[in-house]
């Protein structure tokens, strides 16, 4: 076989396996859970503004210590709906697990107080004691 051909051959195998790859990576990014975005996706543990899972929401993949209180240091209700922009400690009355992982929303900061856990699939108004009293949440 000519070197050329040889040569070219080559160069293809070499370009088919990046491609490849790069489908892979996109597959994989793809997969991932949003970064928050008011919508609550597969992967995610979500706060809503009002009972049963209506008005805005705050979608989350990862344990928040505090949800603090004022801007520009809290986390708000970022979903469309009523509570849209608020920030969202003390503000929640129900929850959606999406999560492989059991979730625990506490009464207080640095997971303290009063809790409620969501097994994964849960979802359920949060319990009357912490119906917009809710200040953190811990995955795992």
């Amino acid at each position: 076989m000519p070197k050329y051909i040889q040569r070219a051959a080559r160069t293809t195998t070499v370009l088919v396996g990046c491609v490849v790859m790069v489908m892979g990576l996109t597959s994989v990014a793809g997969a991932a859970p949003a970064a928050r975005d008011g919508l609550c996706r597969t992967g995610e543990f979500c706060l809503n503004y009002n009972l049963n899972f209506s008005g805005a929401d705050s979608d989350f993949t990862s344990s928040v210590r505090n949800y603090g209180t004022s801007q520009p240091r809290c986390y708000e209700f970022i979903g469309p709906g009523a509570g849209a922009g608020q920030c969202m400690k003390n503000k929640s009355k129900s929850a959606t697990n999406k999560s492989s992982r059991p979730v625990t929303v506490y009464y207080n900061s640095d997971y303290k107080g009063d809790f409620e856990v969501f097994a994964p699939g849960a979802y359920r108004n949060l319990k009357p004691a912490l119906r917009n009293n809710v200040a953190s949440h811990k995955f795992g």
